[in-house]
C-alpha cells in the first residue's frame, strides 16, 4: 500500500490495484465505502503521485510507525476516557496500563479482516483471493472458481461494516438537498 499509485487507482469503478505485492502477482481489490471516502480524503490532498506520499526521496510513505503510535495513543484516549495532556503525563510516569492490550502490528489488521470474513461472508477462495494468497497445486477446485469483483465488494463491504460497528463508528449522516 505504502507505493500504491494514484494511476492504479480507479475512483469510478471503486477498485485499486497493488502492483507490488509479496508474491509477485498483482492484486485488485474493491473499495468499500469507507475505503472510498479516504481515498476521496486522499485525493483532495494530491502531492504527487502516490496516494500515501512521504517526505524522502521516495516520495512515498515508507515507515509508518509514526502512523501506526498515532492510532495506539488515540485508542488508548479512548479507551481510558483521557485527553492528550492526562495521556503524556501517564507515559511519562511509564504506567504500564496504559497502552495494555492495544497495540498492535500492521499484519494484524490483515489477520482482523482474514477473522472477519473466514467461514461467514467468504468461502476460501475468496479470502485468499482478496488476501492474494496462492491455490495451491494440488488444488484442482481453486483453478475453477471465477472472482467476481462485485462479490469481493460485497464481502469487504461486509467485513468494513462489522469492523466499524465494532469500534463504535457511525457514519455521517448526509444531509437532505431541498
Amino acid at each position: 500500500m505504502a507505493e500504491l499509485k494514484w494511476v492504479d487507482v480507479d475512483m469510478a469503478d471503486r477498485k485499486f490495484t497493488l502492483t507490488i505485492t509479496k508474491n509477485g502477482k498483482p492484486l485488485t481489490l474493491p473499495m468499500s465505502d469507507y475505503t472510498y471516502d479516504i481515498f476521496k480524503a486522499r485525493e483532495t490532498l494530491r502531492e504527487n503521485d502516490f496516494v500515501f506520499p512521504g517526505p524522502g526521496k521516495s516520495k512515498h510513505l515508507i515507515d509508518a510507525r509514526f502512523q501506526a503510535a498515532t492510532v495506539t495513543k488515540e485508542v488508548a484516549k479512548k479507551f481510558h476516557n483521557i485527553n492528550d495532556e492526562e495521556f503524556d503525563r501517564r507515559l511519562r510516569e511509564k504506567d504500564k496500563t496504559l497502552t495494555k492490550g492495544i497495540r498492535f502490528t500492521f499484519h494484524d489488521i490483515r489477520r482482523t479482516f482474514a477473522s472477519c470474513v473466514s467461514g461467514t461472508v467468504a468461502d476460501g477462495y475468496e479470502l485468499k483471493r482478496l488476501l492474494n494468497h496462492a491455490v495451491g497445486s494440488n488444488d484442482v477446485t481453486g483453478g475453477y472458481v471465477i472472482h467476481n469483483m462485485q462479490k469481493l465488494r460485497r464481502i469487504v463491504q461486509e467485513a468494513t461494516d462489522y469492523i466499524l460497528n465494532l469500534c463504535g463508528y457511525e457514519k455521517p449522516k448526509q444531509e437532505e438537498s431541498t
